[in-house]
């Protein structure tokens, strides 16, 4: 295979009830940079993080029936409602991530079209932590993993490239926590079929109607994690070179004190007094 590939290591796991997409996405996102939790704590993470209030007469089936802060909408806007509604919203699983693991960079964006959500999560996994990009798959409900690209193979007849913003892309490499065979968890999606199955917002009555939601490494993370990176060896040298500089001259270089005269010229001078008395 020529072109470009890059594949972030991701351990799989299974969700662990029919709404925990979301948790175990974390928890996988998490294990990466070695922080372990339960999905049942992160599953309790996101409800405290989501925010919101369950209206009446919202659907319970495949939801916590204890989740009184999700978050739903009327797709219609009419009566009766037509709800939908998030079990993980993007802003909930953004702070529970970054709750647990302050120092990964992550936020959230809306991309208009599935090319432009095809180009950040690529610009996400390139950036300098590495970082797994999160985003739904087939319906804005189900969260997966995408961990890996392969770009700019051009001879290639059964991942046929194609423009994709700034990049000539084959297809994605996604982890789905819901996966029943091996290539169900662990797949390989040209760009034809991501364009189909990317989950975008079908809500007319959600702001982000016909977007995309993403959860990607925070832009400008590369600039920040460079900056805090340690001085190389032959910096912290160079200092210690300029701190000897300041340091006390050796002894040798000292003005030597001053010497006391010899016995013989004190007698002179003892006798020249006894000629005076």
């Amino acid at each position: 295979m020529s072109g470009v590939e890059k594949l972030l290591p991701v351990d799989w796991v299974q969700q662990e009830t029919t709404y925990y997409c979301g948790p175990a996405v974390a928890q996988m996102f998490l294990k990466r940079f070695s922080i372990v939790a339960p999905q049942h704590d992160l599953w309790s993470d996101i409800k405290h993080n989501t925010g919101g209030k369950r209206p009446n007469g919202a659907p319970s089936q495949n939801t916590d029936p204890e989740f009184d802060t999700q978050i739903c909408f009327n797709c219609s806007g009419q009566q009766p409602p037509d709800w939908s509604c998030w079990n993980t919203t993007p802003e909930a699983l953004r702070k529970t991530l970054r709750d647990r693991a302050p120092n990964v960079g992550m936020e959230v964006r809306y991309a208009g079209t599935a090319d432009e959500g095809m180009e950040r999560l690529v610009d996400s996994i390139d950036s300098a932590a590495g970082i797994p990009a999160l985003t739904t798959e087939t319906s804005q409900h189900h969260w997966v993993i995408v961990s890996g690209y392969l770009r700019n193979d051009e001879v290639s007849n059964e991942f046929p490239v194609q423009q994709v913003g700034k990049y000539r892309l084959n297809g994605l490499y996604v982890v789905d926590s819901n996966g029943t065979t091996q290539s169900d968890r662990f797949g390989f999606k040209t760009v034809d079929a991501w364009r189909q199955d990317f989950g975008a917002i079908g809500c007319a009555g959600h702001a982000q109607n016909n977007r995309y939601p993403l959860v990607v490494g925070a832009s400008g993370q590369r600039a920040r994690r460079a900056k805090a990176a340690p001085r190389p060896k032959a910096a912290r040298q160079s200092k210690a070179a300029r701190q000897s500089k300041a340091a006390p001259r050796p002894k040798a270089a000292r003005r030597p004190k001053a010497t006391r005269r010899p016995k013989a010229a004190r007698r002179s001078k003892a006798a020249r007094r006894s000629k005076a008395r």
